[in-house]
């Protein structure tokens, strides 16, 4: 059973640091990451945002060592609360989208949800009472904290990334 377990994890861990390094160099490279992240080696391995992977299993480790009995916790509740994040965005956008668009294109759409926005705005509502319940749970009060910390830290650096590349434009004319 153990070897079974252990083959699971690690499996899922090799499949997890493909993909946020392939996602690293993906951004790197689109100019929504440092763009170091976005170079490859000679032989074509995205060395440095392996690297970057590499530190998040490190920091994972680390807290497993240090913070055994919440480390599960504390990584539980920043992915719940980065999917939380992202259902708002979603819901948002929904909204954001029906209002953009004129009404005789919203007859003519093949799909339509019916009682907009009133779904919408219940779903809003019900993701962020389920972001509210956090703060009751043992292990979780300080998740949807520490994401908005998170948050706020990768949309200043994004904002002043765009803000420079704009400059950058603007100097160039």
């Amino acid at each position: 059973m153990n070897f079974v377990v252990l083959t699971a994890a690690l499996s899922s861990m090799n499949t997890n640091l493909y993909l946020s390094t392939r996602m690293l160099f993906s951004l790197g490279r689109g100019g929504y990451a440092p763009a170091w992240m976005g170079k490859v080696s000679g032989n074509g391995v995205p060395h440095r945002a392996l690297l970057a992977s590499t530190a998040g299993i490190v920091a994972a480790i680390l807290l497993a060592i240090f913070a055994p009995k919440n480390a599960f916790l504390i990584l539980y509740g920043t992915a719940v609360a980065g999917m939380l994040f992202v259902w708002l965005v979603i819901l948002y956008t929904h909204l954001r989208f029906r209002q953009a668009i004129p009404a005789e294109r919203v007859a003519s759409l093949p799909m339509r949800l019916p009682a907009h926005p009133l779904f919408t705005i219940l779903g809003i509502l019900a993701v962020l009472a389920i972001s509210l319940t956090t703060f009751f749970v043992d292990g979780l009060q300080w998740s949807v904290p520490a994401f908005a910390v998170f948050l706020a830290i990768i949309s200043a650096l994004y904002l002043r990334r765009r803000l420079h590349a704009g400059q950058m434009k603007q100097d160039a004319m």
